[in-house]
């Protein structure tokens, strides 16, 4: 039976965007800032403002599931054990499990795994943005989900979408 380890932030649910929500209120960017403006993982220049919301609870207020991330999770539960893997501040743990319960209420809780070290996270399949992840990845096929901050990173698995 195939193990998938599937990322939180940015593949399931969106994060940066709900960052650059924030930082567009906050700020009043001109132009608004996009998520084309996060062009690294180190995340300098103009969207660099969007690093401090990363700790502020309102963002994970903000984030929800889609429909499609929701069918893309379904799907895989058929073919599979599906982990989520995800890098959350401690101080939000509580709340990650919350968001995950809240789109997913049959998730089994073994399947959350919590932590920023997913290279020692054993399965056949990972789907991350992460570029660090991707290339640490322990996973037999290690996939990069794209984003605008990865797009530089070539010669693995992508894909642009579920």
């Amino acid at each position: 039976m195939l193990t998938f380890g599937i990322d939180w932030d940015d593949v399931i649910s969106p994060l940066n965007d709900c960052a650059i929500e924030l930082a567009n209120e906050e700020y009043h960017f001109e132009p608004p800032l996009t998520l084309e403006d996060i062009d690294s993982w180190e995340n300098t220049g103009r969207a660099s403002v969007i690093k401090k919301y990363y700790s502020d609870p309102r963002l994970y207020e903000m984030q929800q599931v889609s429909d499609q991330a929701k069918a893309f999770i379904r799907t895989l539960q058929t073919k599979g054990i599906v982990y989520i893997v995800t890098a959350v501040q401690p101080q939000f743990m509580s709340k990650r499990v919350e968001q995950i319960k809240t789109a997913f209420p049959d998730f089994p809780d073994e399947n959350i795994i919590m932590g920023f070290q997913k290279s020692v996270v054993q399965v056949d399949i990972t789907l991350d943005d992460g570029p660090r992840n991707i290339l640490k990845s322990s996973a037999r096929f290690p996939v990069l989900m794209r984003r605008p901050w990865n797009r530089e990173l070539t010669g693995l698995l992508a894909v642009h979408n579920y």
